[in-house]
């Protein structure tokens, strides 16, 4: 993932009020926000279009790095 798509991400994401929590990853996958944010339809098929999916595995959005 490209810094700028991060930094994209990033804003969409603080516009919910994530601003304080953590990203994590591990190997090559980035995890996000839990799945239970409710994103609005156009920034949630915006995080999709960045690369983001939601994980059910691990219950938040993840992207690869």
């Amino acid at each position: 993932m490209k810094y700028s798509t991060m930094k994209e991400s990033i804003i969409i994401f603080e516009k919910y009020g994530l601003g304080d929590e953590w990203l994590e990853a591990d190997h090559d996958i980035i995890y996000g926000p839990s799945i239970d944010v409710k994103f609005n339809k156009e920034d949630e098929e915006k995080v999709i279009d960045l690369g983001w999916w939601k994980n059910d595995d691990s219950d938040c959005w993840s992207c690869h790095c």
